[in-house]
């Protein structure tokens, strides 16, 4: 039987982003390991906002999210990566946050919905 498709929320499959995959060819048999098990929609969520990874800003992610599309487009497969990160609440990490002018946006990339947050915009605490 067909594998139960399923998305995957947290993962460090970026290459030499952080401390998960180390290298391209690391990262590929991880999307193709997820694939054959089911999944169809991986989120791509390092570690950002801390000190160990304060480099890692929205524009690294999201140019080492596209770099590791044109790679899976170019092995054929066929999977959703979506740009994100793994990020620790603590007053610091707000700081960084607004430093770096992100926006948490996981949930409206998943459900398609308007749902984009902006640090200091209305509403926020």
């Amino acid at each position: 039987p067909a594998p139960f498709p399923y998305l995957d929320l947290h993962s460090h499959v970026l290459p030499g982003v952080d401390d998960g995959c180390e290298t391209l060819a690391e990262s590929l048999k991880i999307v193709r390991d997820s694939i054959a098990l089911g999944c169809r929609v991986l989120a791509c969520t390092p570690h950002m906002g801390v000190d160990r990874y304060a480099d890692n800003t929205p524009a690294i992610i999201l140019g080492a999210v596209e770099q590791l599309r044109q790679a899976i487009a170019h092995e054929g497969l066929e999977i959703e990566l979506i740009a994100a990160g793994e990020f620790r609440l603590t007053i610091d990490s707000i700081a960084w946050l607004r430093r770096h002018a992100a926006h948490l946006r996981l949930a409206a990339a998943l459900f398609g919905r308007g749902a984009t947050h902006s640090p200091g915009a209305a509403g926020a605490r």
